[in-house]
């Protein structure tokens, strides 16, 4: 579930995340939800880890 941060002057930050079998974790964060999702998707992607095979 993304989570909603605001900064100085009012612009709303989306950040999403995904946890990671090792521990850690993938974090995005964008100026829109859909944004701050494909993001996260994308690094996952980069580090090969397949959608779909991140769990709540």
């Amino acid at each position: 579930m993304p989570r909603v941060r605001a900064r100085a002057g009012g612009q709303t930050i989306f950040v999403a995340d995904a946890h990671r079998d090792d521990g850690k974790r993938f974090v995005a964060r964008a100026d829109e939800k859909l944004t701050a999702f494909v993001e996260l998707e994308l690094a996952c992607r980069r580090l090969g880890f397949a959608p779909g095979v991140l769990q709540k």
